[in-house]
């Protein structure tokens, strides 16, 4: 089962090297690396260019010759992938020596999976052990894990986004399904939400990759508690954002061959817009609103349960005096370019494309 390795690049030069060698160094190795640089200044470049002499794999470098951001240079590296599985990989993770053989036992054992994805461990710079695992940072729970493999993985997705694009694994059949991936959001809820409703999505647990934390990151794991970095994402603005991405997948997967999309996905996507839609909108005097909400049980269902009422009570401004994104005309958010980050875990770590 040939593999595709899309690894997308931007500034990478400190930590790039050891991620090409832990790729070289694979028990399984890939059928080719696809490397996509998003405009590096640094010597990103001449590293990659150095590997490739050597490697024991093709590796093709594509230049943007634009800053495109991590989500479009993702679709980039994804459209070129050749492969029958395509593995996205962050440019300063190392990962462990069996983790292509791993993901292809997994696909192999799961012919119905469109995807596999597993743990990472947390790591500082120096890649020294944090103490914890993304599952952990994320709350993906074994109650949550379970439920995923009792085939509700979108139900899961809705509430928390916790497949992390640095391990997520996917068919490549189903790239006319993924692509092209909105701006509204990110490549990884994207994809893993599309997939999640037309196939299994395989679930590992143990760590394959280690999952760097740096002073450079884009979106950093290990550096504050949940609720100060779930604060943080919501005064960026990200409601408005996550509408429109959760509308463009629902509108996507409608046109999708008939048959393929289980009713109840578009049946749950349309409740989760509903519900990032009340939270948009909040009156005001919002406290009667946001405890029936709460009480019908959506918050827990379609946010981060009683974390995310008491933010909308306490923090968030009614409706439009709202720090979230701008609401365009109809009163519908409008879509706006967002600062790459990854739901659940403080903006710091990634880069655009890393």
């Amino acid at each position: 089962m040939d593999v595709s390795v899309a690894l997308c690049t931007f500034r990478g030069e400190r930590f790039l090297a050891a991620q090409l060698e832990s790729i070289a160094a694979q028990t399984v190795l890939p059928a080719e690396v696809v490397v996509c640089d998003d405009g590096s200044t640094d010597g990103t470049v001449d590293i990659v260019a150095r590997f490739t002499a050597d490697a024991p794999f093709p590796v093709r470098l594509h230049a943007n010759p634009e800053n495109l951001g991590v989500t479009a240079n993702f679709a980039g590296a994804i459209a070129r992938c050749r492969g029958a599985i395509i593995a996205l990989a962050d440019q300063d993770d190392v990962w462990a020596p069996e983790k292509l053989e791993r993901l292809v036992a997994a696909f192999e054992d799961h012919p119905e999976a469109g995807a596999v994805f597993s743990d990472a461990e947390l790591v500082d710079e120096a890649l020294r052990p944090l103490g914890r695992t993304l599952f952990h940072a994320t709350g993906f729970t074994a109650g949550r894990r379970r439920r995923f493999a009792a085939g509700h993985a979108l139900d899961v997705l809705v509430a928390r986004p916790v497949v992390c694009g640095a391990t997520l694994t996917f068919r490549s059949s189903f790239r006319d399904l993924v692509l092209p991936i909105p701006g509204t959001g990110l490549h990884d809820i994207w994809i893993a939400g599309l997939l999640a409703s037309v196939s299994e999505i395989v679930v590992l647990p143990e760590p394959l990759v280690r999952y760097r934390q740096h002073g450079a990151n884009q979106v950093g794991a290990a550096s504050r508690g949940l609720r100060a970095k779930l604060a943080t994402r919501r005064r960026q603005g990200v409601l408005g954002d996550e509408i429109a991405h959760y509308r463009a997948m629902a509108e996507r997967l409608r046109r999708a061959p008939a048959g393929r999309v289980d009713p109840h996905a578009l049946r749950l996507l349309g409740r989760k817009v509903e519900h990032l839609e009340f939270r948009y909108g909040l009156p005001r005097h919002r406290v009667g609103a946001v405890l029936a909400e709460l009480l019908r049980g959506r918050y827990h269902r379609y946010s981060r349960g009683l974390e995310s009422a008491g933010y909308d009570l306490l923090f968030r401004r009614a409706s439009g005096t709202s720090s979230e994104a701008p609401v365009a005309a109809g009163g519908r958010p409008a879509p706006r370019r967002r600062r790459p980050g990854w739901p659940g875990l403080a903006p710091g770590r990634r880069g655009p494309g890393g």
